[in-house]
């Protein structure tokens, strides 16, 4: 399911607890996280959101690809080029800002779980100081390309990360107002990144962090807080549920897993790997009676016909997660930040043009993750959600 959605409040946390929840809130690591909004980019929301679908889909090229020359990723690839403007330049991205080296300098880096490099130099220049130390190593990605450092990373205060891997831009595509990257994605991504260790992993910041004694688990957890919501910093209540990363390719590069996604007793998507294939988002279209708007590229409704939306479930290894119609639309109050108008209502399920059985037939994003707690297990190879003061909540409408 690909979902596009904005979230006013972020907490990003590194907890060491798996499951019970006061266990959890009491031994995790807060990192604080703001939304950054791009006003132009809102009214091209469904073109980023399925430039960042294809990205993920396709894949990109690195050190590690057959017939990939460092000298080629060093000034970038000119066919994949726009896509990266499309993606790093979104209409809502998420941010933490992070000091780096002794003493810090604090960058602003995107939250990633579709990448798992820590990148800087985008626009504010690194800064070396004591802790730094330039390894032998070239990193290339498709957003940049430079050289390995490694350094101290502290992502919140008296929360320290030594050695930590970082990818120092010499040439960086795509950004704009932030700093870098912290990635938090599977480590295996990071294969193919250096040269000429091109197949070599590299430590993520979980890595590390665990690996370091900072935390007990190597996992992270997000909570977001709904945009209009009155809720405070959401934390999970009840047990978390978990479910495998998915054998099935592209998905399983990333933290992807399986699910079948049903509206009421309509299915969707039938135990697929996670972006609604074509033929899901045309019985989805049909099921609310939504036609396609053209402003925004959304569906839209009439407010009589949202008196009719059905539950939308996901259910994953033997789990059922629900999507009350409040998070299927897209905030009421935003209708014209996206093009639209004050008096329809927008559908936040996007067709991708994706077929069933492509090992990538949903993306699930944040309509999904700010009603539900989500955590990225590295050490288990696992994803788990919770439920939120927020998960059946009415914010929206």
């Amino acid at each position: 399911m690909f979902f596009s959605f904005v979230v006013c409040s972020i907490l990003c946390s590194l907890a060491p607890a798996r499951g019970v929840p006061d266990d959890h809130s009491r031994t995790s690591y807060n990192i604080p996280i703001t939304r950054h909004t791009n006003e132009i980019s809102m009214r091209y929301l469904v073109q980023h959101d399925l430039a960042r679908a294809i990205f993920l889909s396709d894949g990109y090229p690195k050190f590690g690809d057959s017939g990939v020359l460092p000298e080629v990723l060093a000034h970038g690839i000119e066919s994949k080029r726009s896509q990266v403007v499309d993606i790093y330049n979104s209409a809502v991205i998420y941010v933490a800002n992070v000091g780096v080296g002794d003493p810090p300098t604090e960058y602003s880096l995107i939250i990633d779980t579709g990448s798992s490099n820590t990148w800087l130099n985008a626009t504010k220049p690194y800064v070396q100081t004591v802790t730094s130390i330039k390894t032998d190593q070239q990193v290339g990605v498709l957003y940049g390309s430079g050289w390995e450092y490694l350094d101290r990373v502290i992502p919140a205060p008296g929360f320290v990360i030594n050695n930590q891997s970082i990818g120092v831009a010499q040439y960086s595509y795509g950004f704009d107002q932030v700093d870098g990257i912290l990635g938090l994605g599977p480590v295996d991504l990071t294969i193919g990144a250096l040269y000429p260790a091109n197949k070599t992993e590299i430590p993520t910041v979980t890595d590390n962090l665990y690996s370091q004694g900072q935390i007990h688990n190597n996992l992270v957890g997000i909570g977001f807080k709904p945009y209009f919501s009155n809720l405070t910093i959401l934390k999970f209540a009840g047990q978390l549920n978990y479910t495998p990363r998915t054998t099935r390719s592209p998905s399983k590069n990333y933290w992807g897993i399986d699910m079948s996604v049903n509206y009421g007793s309509t299915s969707l998507v039938i135990y697929g790997a996670g972006i609604v294939d074509t033929d899901a988002f045309g019985a989805y279209q049909n099921q609310t009676g939504a036609i396609l708007d053209q402003d925004t590229g959304l569906l839209r409704i009439t407010l009589e016909q949202y008196s009719c939306l059905q539950l939308m479930t996901f259910t994953s290894n033997g789990h059922t997660f629900e999507l009350i119609p409040d998070a299927q639309i897209w905030p009421r109050k935003l209708n014209e930040a996206i093009g639209g108008s004050l008096e329809y209502i927008y559908l936040v399920v996007a067709d991708l043009g994706q077929h069933t059985g492509s090992g990538m037939d949903f993306v699930i994003g944040y309509a999904f993750l700010e009603r539900y707690y989500t955590v990225y297990d590295s050490s288990t190879g696992s994803v788990g959600f919770g439920m939120t003061p927020a998960t059946y909540g009415v914010f929206n409408y």
